[in-house]
């Protein structure tokens, strides 16, 4: 039995992607992974009851505790200044002013549970952080940065950080967006699916599904970019033809489906960085991405038959699941169907090839999709 769990990410389409800058000089960072936590630069900021935005004092609550930040700066982290935020009542309301305040309420009020944030590093570092809310904006905690602010409390919000990626495999446009040192601020909604596509292995966002396929070595070829355009180009034609024509047979050979043109909605864009850990991404509007490390997962499972005959006796127990997905998942449903007829399509001795080609692949490029598979005793 060879048991393929896509988990799949089904991301609701109101989740929305903010960008964190961690104080000047980046100088938070450690504390966001340590405490496993992120705020704004406001220690000892007291929030007032009830909505943020329409709190009439929040802005000299603001003010207060950035002149905290700045005597305990000037005087040491063990300075205790007294500041109220009385003292900033009736204090002009600049740009720079307004934008923190602003800030404040997209951070502990607008920001739901499940939004995800990245956040940058130095240029030197050229790392990026992505994580995700995990509590609603009104469960919030308290965080120290001791080298700077002393026991001065700062508020803060739990975060889970999903994953720590290199700067070179994002895009310009997100590597430009992300310099930009705004306390927090939505980022630009053009760049959500590829910052959740670095989030998430697999994901369905809306009417997006995305999926990866990582190499893992250096020895990276033309031949494993033959392999993955070959289970590409099959794939999307096998997802049109599972939604188009359900259960009907197919009278066509591989080579017919192969150059067969699918509608350009079942292709994917496609994205590689295949340096060492490099990857390969594909997004598009249909479950095709999902189907193509469907059949690479069982291309790989396969690939540890010893013969072609053992191949055979093994295509029957293969099952494909999406445990972030409901049983009756649609998507899972047309996944599965053309993994079958994928691995169907071939006759065994090109399918014993095809394993074998797999195999090479995994052991000169460490090609891995990202699923996971499950392989009972007796493979």
């Amino acid at each position: 039995m060879i048991e393929i769990d896509l988990r799949a990410a089904i991301i609701p389409p109101q989740t929305r992607v903010w960008r964190l800058f961690p104080g000047s000089s980046y100088k938070f960072l450690r504390t966001f992974d340590e405490q496993r936590v992120a705020f704004l630069d406001l220690p000892g900021l007291e929030l007032p009851e009830g909505e943020l935005a329409q709190a009439d004092d929040l802005l000299s609550r603001v003010l207060a505790s950035q002149k905290i930040a700045e005597l305990k700066r000037r005087y040491g982290h063990d300075h205790a200044p007294d500041v109220q935020p009385g003292q900033f009542r009736g204090a002009r309301k600049t740009t720079t002013r307004g934008r923190y305040r602003q800030a404040v309420v997209n951070f502990f009020e607008v920001a739901s549970r499940g939004d995800l944030v990245i956040v940058p590093s130095t240029l030197s570092e050229g790392r990026i952080r992505i994580g995700q809310f995990i509590q609603p904006p009104n469960r919030r905690v308290v965080a120290f940065y001791e080298p700077r602010y002393g026991d001065a409390p700062i508020p803060a919000r739990p975060i889970r950080w999903l994953r720590t990626i290199p700067e070179h495999q994002v895009s310009g446009n997100l590597r430009s967006s992300l310099r930009h040192e705004h306390p927090f601020t939505l980022l630009e909604r053009s760049l959500f699916v590829e910052t959740l596509s670095f989030a998430f292995e697999c994901f369905k966002f809306g009417e997006q599904c995305s999926s990866v396929i990582y190499n893992e070595n250096n020895d990276y070829t033309d031949r494993e970019t033959a392999l993955i355009g070959l289970i590409s180009n099959l794939s999307a034609s096998l997802c049109e033809y599972v939604e188009n024509n359900g259960d009907d047979a197919i009278d066509t050979d591989v080579l017919e489906i192969f150059l067969s043109n699918p509608g350009m909605e079942y292709s994917c864009s496609f994205s590689s960085d295949i340096h060492s850990m490099g990857f390969s991404r594909f997004v598009g509007a249909k479950p095709t991405a999902l189907a193509i490390v469907a059949c690479m997962a069982a291309l790989s499972a396969l690939s540890q038959c010893a013969t072609a005959q053992e191949v055979q006796s093994n295509l029957a127990g293969i099952a494909i699941i999406n445990s972030y997905a409901p049983d009756d998942d649609a998507c899972t449903a047309i996944v599965s169907e053309a993994t079958q007829r994928f691995l169907n399509i071939f006759d065994i001795d090109q399918l014993w090839e095809v394993c074998k080609s797999m195999r090479e692949s995994q052991e000169r490029a460490g090609l891995r999709p990202g699923v996971t598979v499950g392989i009972a005793d007796g493979l």
